[in-house]
């Protein structure tokens, strides 16, 4: 085990999506889709962050609409 071992967490990288349970953005760009575009700002403030931190392995998580349902 690494002992400098250093992890990022970025906890939402859609706000606008959170906000008003989408997948697009306020621009209703759909940043599943939009990494190798980067159209939106978001995708390309992620990518640069990635860039600039440089990370052996990412880690994405997603909610599930499944876990949205109300029971």
């Amino acid at each position: 085990m690494n002992e400098n071992a250093e992890i990022l967490i970025i906890p939402a990288g859609n706000p606008d999506g959170i906000q008003n349970k989408r997948r697009v953005n306020a621009q209703k760009i759909n940043l599943s889709t939009d990494y190798g575009l980067l159209a939106a700002p978001e995708s390309t403030a992620l990518n640069n962050r990635l860039m600039e931190f440089k990370p052996h392995a990412a880690l994405d998580i997603h909610e599930s609409a499944n876990t949205q349902k109300k029971i």
